[in-house]
């Protein structure tokens, strides 16, 4: 494995905009319709916290709402006791998180396409000790660098042993693949 450091990306704040933002903003009442439907958030991957089991992490996918041609995928955390929701990752229009696992209490490593690359990468989240405080987006490190994708992460339940997928020639590694594609 290869340690990077995650790259400055544009972020989508310029034209953002919340669902319940984009619904309240809308003057007149209309049907509920195809468009209404893509906009709803999609939430999964909901895991509990592996020690204390009082908060969930899970995945959010929005869509740009104006005209529904972006979504991002980011990771959340909710605090079952207080009914507190905190975006951990930032939201950037094509950018999706996924596949997440708890290594530690406060360690989360994930898929995204987040590297500069723009290849599917793993990544890693550390959660501050009280996460119900963060005020702002949590900045992933940025593990692997292959020049591939990468798919399918596995750890194992110590948390000690990773495994994942990568699409490659028969008789050929990740490098002489991409080396190959070019």
């Amino acid at each position: 494995m290869t340690m990077t450091t995650t790259p400055t990306t544009i972020s989508n704040t310029s034209d953002y905009q919340s669902n319940s933002d984009y619904y309240q903003s809308l003057t007149s009442g209309h049907y509920f319709d195809q468009a209404d439907n893509l906009r709803l958030d999609r939430l999964s991957s909901p895991q509990f916290h592996p020690v204390n089991g009082k908060s969930v992490i899970y995945l959010r996918r929005q869509y740009h709402m104006p005209d529904l041609r972006g979504s991002t995928t980011t990771l959340h955390w909710l605090d079952i006791e207080i009914n507190k929701t905190i975006q951990l990752t930032q939201p950037i229009w094509g950018i999706h998180d996924q596949q997440f696992f708890w290594i530690d209490n406060n360690t989360i490593l994930f898929l995204s396409n987040r590297a500069s690359s723009g290849f599917t990468q793993i990544f890693q989240l550390t959660l501050p000790a009280d996460v119900s405080l963060v005020t702002n987006f949590i900045d992933p490190i940025q593990i692997t660098n292959y020049p591939l994708n990468i798919d399918n992460l596995l750890i194992n339940r110590q948390a000690k042993r990773l495994a994942f997928g990568c699409q490659v020639y028969p008789n050929l590694n990740i490098e002489e693949t991409a080396a190959r594609q070019t």
